[in-house]
């Protein structure tokens, strides 16, 4: 895995870009087992600081998981992000 910080944007922000590969695991649909099979995650995430104190944050993580038995498309999934950080 990896991540990449680009600073120096406007207003203070931060882009962080990352990337992820490994397993996944994930209870196998209609069984009593966990499976380990390959994932791949990429994020991006937006970091605004709004006082020395507030930051707000936005992103996205796109996840492509494959199935264990012949690597074919199990899922594909996409999760927005929008939060607050409070540093005290």
């Amino acid at each position: 895995s990896g991540a990449l910080n680009i600073g120096d944007m406007p207003g203070g922000g931060r882009l962080t870009l990352g990337f992820a590969y490994g397993t996944d695991p994930d209870l196998d649909f209609q069984t009593d087992r966990t499976s380990l099979s390959n994932a791949y995650v990429y994020t991006v995430f937006y970091t605004q600081p709004i006082t020395r104190d507030v930051s707000l944050f936005g992103g996205v993580q796109y996840v492509y998981r494959l199935k264990e038995t012949d690597n074919s498309e199990l899922y594909q999934q996409l999760t927005p992000t929008l939060g607050a950080v409070w540093k005290f």
